[in-house]
Formats: structure tokens, sequence, C-alpha cells
């Protein structure tokens, strides 16, 4: 280890800094959205009792990115395992239930693919059975997608995109067989890493 790069005790220190901000920014996001839906159910109401025929309301939503959840998730995979199992065990002790299963869902998470070394990745499709790989890079990310087949032989990336493709043809996969196959993948790389 070189004398400029931080020590896992330090790095210890800023997961939790990370993991304090995004709850702090979790409960403000929480907030919002509870006034923001309180103030779309009066506004409702208030349009349906003076008569309008459209009560609809709509609201900002969709997916809230976490970068502070992301950037602990990152620090965290970069400690070397022994490290990585103390920070977890004190994240799990320090902080609440919900927050510290949200953080080892972002270490591991099938989305992280990208950001692992090449020998991980390499293990994890060893380990992985092709079906379900195909089945969980439906609809992924495409750094996810890159991720996978430059670690793959032209030929093996060519089978896989083939069986996606024939998969996506058949048209009999669901939503929940997709979540399936990435909480699978997601599994190995908590084995790997």
């Amino acid at each position: 280890m070189s004398t400029n790069e931080p020590k896992p005790a330090d790095r210890a220190r800023l997961i939790l800094k990370l993991l304090k901000v995004h709850h702090d920014h979790r409960t403000k996001h929480e907030r919002l959205r509870r006034g923001l839906a309180a103030e779309a159910a009066k506004q409702a109401a208030q349009m349906a009792a003076a008569g309008s025929g459209d009560a609809a309301v709509q609201t900002s939503g969709g997916e809230s990115e976490w970068p502070a959840l992301e950037s602990a998730a990152a620090v965290a995979r970069t400690l070397p395992q022994e490290s990585r199992a103390q920070v977890i065990s004190a994240v799990s002790e320090r902080l609440p239930s919900p927050l510290a299963d949200e953080f080892l869902a972002a270490i591991y998470s099938f989305e992280a693919l990208p950001m692992l070394p090449a020998l991980t990745i390499q293990s994890v499709l060893q380990r992985t059975d092709k079906r379900t790989l195909a089945i969980a890079l439906l609809g992924a990310p495409d750094a996810v997608f890159q991720a996978v087949t430059a670690n793959m032989s032209r030929r093996a990336a060519a089978m896989l995109t083939e069986d996606m493709e024939s998969l996506l043809a058949s048209g009999e996969l669901r939503t929940r067989d997709v979540h399936d196959a990435r909480r699978a993948v997601s599994s190995l790389i908590r084995e790997a890493v």
C-alpha cells in the first residue's frame, strides 16, 4: 500500500460519513415527498369540491439517485475483503437496519459489475448459469452489458447476445424473472468480492 493511499480505517470513517449524508438526504426526500403528496391530495379535493371534472394532479416522480450511498459502496468495494467485512459489521451495528441493508445491496448490486475488477467479473461469469445471465442482462444498463461481454470470449459474447434475443422473441419472461436473475448474480458477486 502506498503512503498516499487512505488506510482502511480512514475509508471506514468516510463510508460512515457518506451513509450519514445518505440517511439525512433520504429523510429530507421522504418528508418532501409526503408533503407533496398531501398538497396534491388537498388540490384534488379542492378541484373536486369546485366541480372541476379533471381532478388529476401531477407531481414529479421517478427513481431517485443516491450519490452518497453509491459513493460509500464504491469505497467499500476498494477495501480488502477483511477490512470490508469489518466495515460492514460496523455499519450494521451503528446504523438502522434498513440503511445497513441498503448499503449491502449497493455494494453487491448487479449494476456494480462495471466497477468490479476484471478477475472478479470473470469469476462471477464462470459461476453464473448462462440463461440466468442472459435474463439478468435484459434491459440492463449498457455499462453492465459492456463489462460482461468485455470479460468473455467473442464467441461466448455472441452466444449470450443470441440467447438474449431469443428470450426477448419468446415473450415469456416477466419483469420478476429479470429481478430474480439479477438477485442471483448479485449473490454471486457478494461471494466473489
